[in-house]
């Protein structure tokens, strides 16, 4: 797809410049800077792939391809299950269009599960903030490591104890004047 963008900015005597996904910016000392911005889009999508051969690929999607077919209902049965009907009466539109955006959706969310439960659990570690040792969080929550959330659970209530003994500690003086 290419943009046909045309930008000018002025930044503290330096023009950024933004024309046809090519970024310049040029400074007051006479150098131009040029980024294209595909070639960066380009690379992070590199940097992002994951290196899988092709055998343990094959097994992976087949698997998803088996599960695909195994769940598969057709118009007719989703129809009867659930008391749905085809409101659609377009000419060109038939099983083969729903087939082929269901099999294409479903491949699409398998791949997104294993991407986000395979891959980044992996690389998922915390350091924690009272120790800063390097430990794997259960929750997105979690900064502190299980050794040291005991110790902090109880600094914390301890804390709010001492915040409130006073408070407390009056209310049981008056109590005892009065009895």
């Amino acid at each position: 797809m290419i943009s046909y963008v045309y930008a000018t900015y002025v930044l503290h005597d330096s023009t950024l410049t933004i024309e046809n996904n090519k970024i310049t910016l040029s400074l007051p000392t006479g150098e131009d800077i040029t980024v294209n911005e595909t070639e960066l889009i380009k690379q992070d999508s590199i940097n992002k792939k994951y290196d899988i051969n092709f055998n343990n690929y094959k097994k992976l999607i087949n698997t998803y391809i088996e599960r695909i077919f195994n769940n598969y209902k057709s118009i007719e049965e989703y129809e009867k299950d659930y008391k749905w009907e085809l409101k659609i009466s377009v000419d060109g539109w038939s099983e083969d269009n729903y087939v082929i955006k269901y099999f294409c959706k479903s491949l699409t969310g398998y791949m997104r599960n294993y991407v986000r439960d395979v891959l980044n659990k992996s690389d998922q570690y915390k350091e924690c903030k009272s120790c800063n040792i390097l430990f794997h969080p259960t929750n997105i929550k979690n900064i502190y490591c299980p050794d040291c959330v005991i110790d902090v659970r109880r600094e914390t209530k301890r804390n709010t104890w001492h915040k409130y003994k006073i408070k407390y500690k009056n209310t049981r003086q008056v109590n005892n004047i009065k009895t």
